[in-house]
């Protein structure tokens, strides 16, 4: 996580202005000089940018209406997080929920999966272990679009999927999560998304850049990886007001 990210995380889950010397201990580089240096310059950038505000002497916020989106882990997904990141502390890997677009929706859909996006040459191991230790979900292997419509709305199932290269990830409480721009991104095509298809899709862009910052310069970096970028394009067209987080 770089550094300016490392301050809105932190500015977006704290209660209120928050002091600088709050920010080098939460982080844990209070009494690196280097570290501490590094990180009063980025929050003279980002008060320059008008992406934070300083309110008094080492006291800053996020300016009104500005906030990061922060994807928090609930227990179940955390002892998931926990199984896989014990069992290989090595590989890339994160775990969500596409509900977490739900708040974002006209229409809710019943639909309760896990995610587990993990690099490519471990999903195999990753799923064996899942699959011999989770009782009450069902664990599937990067399903296909038929299989998804055959067994999804059945059951409430972990999903193993490739994760993409350079995926827009933050950690958070320890967590390796997705990024807003990631999430949007992959409901814009993954089958696992179709619920959140045509203009409920519209919806939900209008609705998360009306509520959140969004770096649309990072998102359509991953739009690209993943061959979508023209569809977010199309899709930005239709946001009003039109952002400017690039």
């Amino acid at each position: 996580m770089t550094t300016t990210e490392s301050i809105r995380t932190f500015a977006s889950t704290h209660a209120g202005p928050f002091k600088r010397k709050e920010l080098l201990e939460t982080l844990g580089v209070k009494g690196d000089k280097k570290a501490e240096q590094a990180f009063s310059l980025q929050l003279n950038r980002l008060v320059s940018s008008g992406k934070l505000e300083r309110v008094g002497y080492g006291s800053y916020r996020l300016p009104e209406g500005g906030k990061e989106y922060v994807y928090r882990l609930t227990e179940e997904e955390r002892k998931i997080y926990s199984l896989i990141k014990t069992s290989f502390p090595f590989i890339d890997f994160c775990v969500w929920r596409p509900s977490c677009l739900t708040p974002f929706m006209q229409h809710v859909p019943n639909v309760d999966i896990i995610l587990v996006d993990v690099d490519r040459d471990s999903m195999e191991a990753v799923f064996l272990k899942l699959q011999a230790t989770i009782e009450n979900r069902p664990v599937l292997l990067n399903p296909s679009r038929k299989e998804l419509e055959l067994y999804m709305n059945a059951m409430n199932a972990v999903v193993i999927r490739p994760l993409v290269q350079e995926s827009p990830l933050i950690e958070v409480d320890g967590c390796c999560v997705p990024r807003i721009e990631k999430v949007l991104v992959d409901a814009t095509g993954d089958a696992i998304f179709d619920y959140a298809g045509g203009s409920e899709l519209y919806s939900i862009f209008q609705n998360v850049f009306s509520s959140y910052d969004v770096n649309k310069a990072k998102m359509l970096r991953y739009a690209d990886r993943r061959n979508r970028k023209d569809a977010i394009k199309k899709i930005l067209t239709t946001i009003k007001p039109q952002t400017e987080n690039d």
